[in-house]
């Protein structure tokens, strides 16, 4: 009975990110105690919620349009709700001969220390797709994780990044990195990348080869003391030198921050083949990644993943980590 309330809790204030309409960037909602409703909810509950309604209210979301614009509101927004003073970080590109105009939505958990770690989703999609497993589940496991630790003690300063323009060259992510000081950029011990993190049939960890590796370490180590399971495969192992690639045909938002020897990790939902190129993460980058596709092929998996997602970052980013 309490777990049915507290679920209908975190759908109810979900829903108000989205009733409450649009006050203009910098204009703070009314956001009462949110991060005390986060706390009293099931790990996963207020993802899995933002998920669907982000990947329904929002809709197909590529680069430089009004969709991505509507993905911008909405995170933004929700941060606000959680009590959060989110930063629009606006930006112009050049990618395959086109301008793009697209935008990061930044927040700054002050912590203990001045070193940093980014926990960052990219909020765009391709064009016709709704996005769900990518990246609504990305976007859903940001926000809740924000959430959940606004009032916890954190020993290090924690950034939370919805980046915008991912699917047209990890633009958001490159200009994050370049309009920081050189000081900024050495302040980041490490990057976690939160990209089709649920709707799959296997949850992976992955992360860097060589001294970076400590990273995915630290999450691995976490998860098993939670009883949780992450697969790893060496196909999505991150490789030095680094430049756009990652052992898999599309590339994340955690490529430009390997590129600069920061160490990196991440989470995504795959199938248990990782062989099978672009077949191993459908429905990603087609029209057929809905809430409903993924329901009807891993029913349950979305909210578990989430979960665990949500569990393991929880603790990763209030413990001291290795940093080797």
């Amino acid at each position: 009975m309490l777990a049915s309330a507290r679920r209908v809790a975190a759908l109810a204030l979900l829903a108000s990110v989205v009733l409450l309409g649009a006050p203009a960037c910098g204009q703070r909602a009314d956001t009462g105690m949110p991060s005390q409703a986060a706390s009293d909810t099931d790990p996963g509950a207020i993802a899995f919620a933002v998920m669907t309604q982000f990947s329904r209210t929002v809709g197909p979301r590529p680069a430089d349009s009004w969709g991505e614009i509507r993905a911008r509101e909405f995170v933004f927004h929700a941060f606000q709700q959680y009590g959060y003073e989110p930063v629009l970080q606006e930006f112009i590109a050049e990618e395959a001969g086109k301008t793009l105009h697209s935008g990061n939505v930044i927040v700054l958990k002050p912590g203990e220390s001045g070193e940093t770690l980014v926990v960052g989703a990219h909020l765009d999609g391709v064009k016709g797709s709704a996005g769900a497993l990518d990246n609504a589940s990305g976007i859903g496991a940001l926000i809740e994780t924000a959430a959940r630790l606004a009032d916890m003690t954190t020993p290090y300063t924690v950034a939370f990044v919805a980046f915008g323009a991912e699917e047209p060259g990890l633009l958001g992510s490159q200009h994050y990195l370049e309009a920081m000081s050189g000081v900024e950029r050495r302040a980041i011990r490490g990057m976690v990348n939160l990209d089709g993190v649920a709707g799959g049939e296997v949850l992976y960890a992955y992360g860097e080869e060589g001294k970076g590796s400590w990273l995915l370490g630290d999450l691995l180590t976490i998860a098993d003391r939670l009883g949780i399971e992450l697969a790893t495969d060496t196909v999505l192992q991150v490789t030095p030198p680094v430049s756009r690639g990652v052992g898999y045909e599309v590339a994340g938002d955690h490529i430009p921050f390997a590129g600069r020897g920061i160490p990196v990790a991440g989470f995504v939902a795959a199938k248990a083949d990782l062989m099978a190129a672009r077949e191993s993460f459908y429905p990603m980058n087609t029209r057929a990644d809905t809430m409903a596709t993924l329901r009807k092929e891993y029913p349950g998996q979305a909210r578990r993943q989430l979960r665990d997602v949500v569990r393991v970052l929880e603790v990763a980013l209030t413990s001291k980590l290795a940093k080797q």
